[in-house]
C-alpha cells in the first residue's frame, strides 16, 4: 500500500514488525474520524462538509477500483474508516483486509472480508468481470484527467455525458440530482488516459457543492441549449463560477447542444463564437440525439489537457541534476501556462 498514492488515501510513512507487534505508522489526522464527528453536536458538519466529504471518498474508491494499475477493493468502508485532517478534507484509510485483484490467482486474496454491511459491492462483481472477460481492470491507466460539465438545467448536459461514456441516448431522461460523474478511458499519443466526466444538476439549489465539485478539474464543459437564449446569456455566470473555483489554467470548451433541433434556434452559430474567442475559450455545437461533434468535443478538451501535461513531462526531463528531485517525482497533474486560447491554426470553432 505504500506505492499507491492519492491524495485522499491516507498516507502511510512506514510500517513496524517484531515479534510483538506489526503496525502500520499513517500520517495524523487532526479531526479524527467520520463516524466521530458525525456524532458530535458541539460540531456538527454542514451540507457542504458532508457532500465535500462524499465526493473525496467517491474519487478514492474509484481510484482503486480503476485507477490504479493493479485494482483494489478496500472490503471495509465505513465511517470509522474514513479521516479528516486539520482542513476537514477526508482521507480513506484502514487497509489492513483489503482485496487485491489480480489475473493470476496465486496473487489475489480469496476471501471476501469486512465488516458486516459495509463491504464494498465491487468486491465480489471486479472478480466475475474479470473471470468473465467483461471487466478491463487490468488495463494500465496512464492518466486520469477530470473534467466537469456545467450549465442550466435542461440543457443536455447528462445526455452528452450519456451520449460519450456509453454510446446512449434516452428520450426518458430525468434531471440529475445532485452530482454524478462517469468514466471512458481512450488512447491519446499511445497513452492510456481515463477520462473521469462529472455531471451536476444545474438548479440553484445544488450550489452548496461548488468547491468540491470543481477540485482538480483540469477541463470543464460549458454547455448551452441553442434553442433557448437564456441558457447561453447565463454562461458568462457559469464561467465566473468556474474560474472562481477551478484552476486558473483549466482548459475550458463552449458547447451549443441540440443542433437537432436546428429550426428552433435562439442563439446564431457567430453569437457564441465571438464570445468563445473574446474569453479563449474552443468552441462546438454538438447534438447528443444524432452523436453530433460530442466525441470531438471531449476529445478536443482531453487532447489539449494531455498536450500541456506532457509539455509539462518533457520540460521536466531536462531539470537540472543538481535540482530538486521532490518538485519532479509522482504524477500530480498541474496544468501549467497562461490561460487556453484558441490557436490560430487550429480549426477548432465548427458548427
Amino acid at each position: 500500500m505504500r506505492n499507491v498514492r492519492h491524495k485522499n488515501l491516507v498516507p502511510v510513512i512506514t510500517t513496524c514488525s517484531s515479534d510483538c507487534i506489526r503496525a502500520f505508522i499513517l500520517q495524523f489526522m487532526l479531526n479524527r474520524s467520520l463516524e466521530n464527528r458525525l456524532y458530535r453536536e458541539d460540531f456538527p458538519l454542514s451540507l457542504h462538509q458532508r457532500v465535500t466529504i462524499m465526493l473525496d471518498v467517491a474519487m478514492t474508491i474509484e481510484y482503486l477500483h480503476h485507477g490504479h494499475v493493479t485494482p483494489i477493493v478496500h472490503c471495509d468502508l465505513k465511517t470509522a474508516n474514513v479521516l479528516l485532517d486539520e482542513d476537514m478534507v477526508a482521507h480513506v484509510g484502514d487497509f489492513g483486509i483489503f482485496k487485491i485483484l489480480a489475473i493470476s490467482k496465486s496473487m489475489a486474496h480469496t476471501e471476501t472480508l469486512g465488516t458486516i454491511g459495509y463491504m464494498a459491492p465491487a468486491a465480489d462483481f471486479a472478480e466475475k468481470s474479470m473471470a468473465s472477460g467483461y471487466g478491463d481492470s487490468s488495463q494500465k491507466i496512464d492518466y486520469v484527467f477530470k473534467v466537469v460539465l456545467i450549465g442550466d438545467s435542461a440543457v443536455g448536459k447528462s445526455q452528452i455525458l450519456a451520449r460519450f461514456s456509453r454510446n446512449e441516448f434516452s428520450l426518458d431522461s430525468k434531471a440529475t440530482i445532485g452530482v454524478e460523474f462517469q468514466t471512458r478511458t481512450l488512447v491519446i499519443q499511445h497513452k492510456s488516459v481515463k477520462a473521469q466526466i462529472w455531471d451536476t444538476a444545474g438548479q440553484e439549489r445544488y450550489r452548496a457543492v461548488t468547491s468540491a465539485y470543481y477540485r482538480g478539474a483540469v477541463g470543464a464543459m460549458l454547455v448551452y441549449d441553442i434553442t433557448k437564449r437564456q441558457t447561453f446569456d447565463h454562461i458568462p455566470r457559469w464561467l465566473e463560477e468556474l474560474r472562481a473555483h477551478a484552476d486558473r489554467n483549466i482548459v475550458i470548451i463552449l458547447i451549443g447542444n441540440k443542433t437537432d433541433l436546428k429550426d428552433q434556434r435562439a442563439v446564431p452559430t457567430e453569437d457564441a463564437k465571438e464570445f468563445a474567442q473574446k474569453e479563449g475559450l474552443f468552441f462546438l455545437e454538438t447534438s447528443a440525439l444524432e452523436a453530433t461533434n460530442v466525441e470531438d468535443a471531449f476529445s478536443t478538451v482531453l487532447t489539449e489537457i494531455f498536450n500541456i501535461v506532457n509539455k509539462k513531462n518533457l520540460a521536466a526531463d531536462d531539470y537540472p541534476p543538481n535540482g530538486n528531485p521532490a518538485s519532479l517525482s509522482g504524477k500530480k497533474i498541474l496544468v501549467p501556462g497562461p490561460a487556453q486560447v484558441i490557436p490560430e491554426k487550429r480549426a477548432c470553432c465548427r458548427s
